[in-house]
């Protein structure tokens, strides 16, 4: 059985000493959060090019993009909402909102749950920043946790909350990480640093204040680090996550700007929401591929992560090395057609699918 070599390193980071991943112990199968890396999970690498027909490889990122980036805004902010969804219509990109549920219609600034309503159909996110930003002595942080999402998935209907921005302030010391796995499959934490694609900790998920210096060009904060090798080579594909308060109009500029940058380089990142980040991120960092048929007219893949299969059921981007003679490909999980685009390098035909883990085998056809 052929192993996604990223797998393989993550299984040794954890402990296991495995070697396939029948061997895994059940209840490991069941994961709710990667356990914080004690060494890289894997060789931070350029794409990668499967070298044989119906050779695979879990990309990195998805759609085999070479860096992720997420825009966070918190603390409920009514007079914001409406301008970023513009940008978000503008750009066609997706915003997650960390909102504080005792502020929703509260304190002249919480916008109302109509809006917040209003925002996910539109393809946006919402999310916890916990029930009082930490300010109720009287719940504990464990309800802070629970208790907010409890409240946002009651008030939007079907939308699950699995992540949280843990509040800073003079609170912030009641953060507790272990608590809130329990709860979220990740949080957002508050270092002003570059996340490293092989090294994140997925419950203290670092993030750049976005206010000044979302993307500041020549400084750490540059997003140019994500996609090219440069001195700052440990940040290369990493996950630039970036939160934003009360954002005054006289200092939009400066994320439009980004905003421009990211679209001129939109073949290398992917803006994504903070939850399908870290659920991508887990997914691949535990993640094996294996090829089970290889034939003239068609291609099958086991595909199977250590991931909660009831929470996590992100598409992974699988690139395959196609035959050559294949000029396009259609695929299938479980009784359906999924998402399946091709590119070239080298005068060789790859297949990009977009397949969930463990939803049952994956399959290739020519076209």
């Amino acid at each position: 059985m052929k192993l996604n070599s990223k797998f393989l390193l993550s299984a040794l980071v954890f402990g296991s000493g495995i070697s396939t991943f029948s061997s895994v112990k059940a209840e490991d199968r069941a994961l709710h959060n990667v356990p914080k890396a004690t060494a890289s999970r894997f060789p931070i690498t350029d794409r990668i090019w499967p070298e044989n027909p119906g050779d695979a490889d879990v990309c990195i990122w998805k759609d085999d993009k070479l860096g992720a980036v997420t825009v966070t805004i918190d603390d409920d902010q009514a007079g914001q909402i409406d301008w970023w969804v513009e940008q978000g219509e503008m750009y066609g990109y997706r915003f997650t909102w960390f909102i504080i549920t005792n502020w929703v219609g509260n304190k002249g600034v919480g916008g109302k749950w109509e809006q917040f309503q209003e925002v996910v159909k539109k393809g946006h996110d919402v999310q916890s920043h916990t029930v009082s930003h930490l300010s109720d002595k009287e719940l504990d942080i464990a309800d802070e946790y629970r208790m907010s999402k409890q409240i946002i998935e009651e008030h939007i209907p079907g939308h699950p909350v699995t992540t949280v921005a843990y509040p800073g302030g003079g609170q912030s010391h009641r953060n507790n990480h272990d608590a809130a796995a329990r709860y979220f499959i990740a949080a957002r934490g508050t270092s002003a640093v570059i996340n490293k694609v092989n090294r994140m900790d997925y419950m203290s998920v670092s993030s750049v204040s976005g206010q000044f210096v979302f993307n500041n060009p020549g400084t750490w904060a540059d997003l140019g680090h994500m996609i090219e090798r440069t001195r700052q080579k440990s940040l290369y594909r990493g996950w630039y996550c970036a939160h934003f308060h009360n954002l005054k109009p006289k200092n939009r500029d400066h994320v439009v700007k980004a905003f421009d940058y990211l679209k001129s380089h939109e073949d290398t990142f992917w803006v994504g929401l903070f939850r399908e980040v870290a659920m991508y991120a887990q997914e691949r960092d535990t993640a094996e591929v294996a090829t089970k048929i290889m034939s003239p007219a068609q291609i099958a893949l086991s595909l199977r992560d250590r991931m909660d299969d009831t929470i996590y059921d992100f598409p992974l981007t699988v690139k395959v090395r196609l035959p050559d003679d294949w000029q396009a490909a259609i695929a299938g999980q479980n009784q359906r057609q999924i998402e399946c685009t091709v590119a070239e390098h080298e005068g060789a035909k790859f297949a990009l699918v977009q397949a969930v883990p463990d939803a049952g085998t994956v399959y290739l056809r020519k076209n």
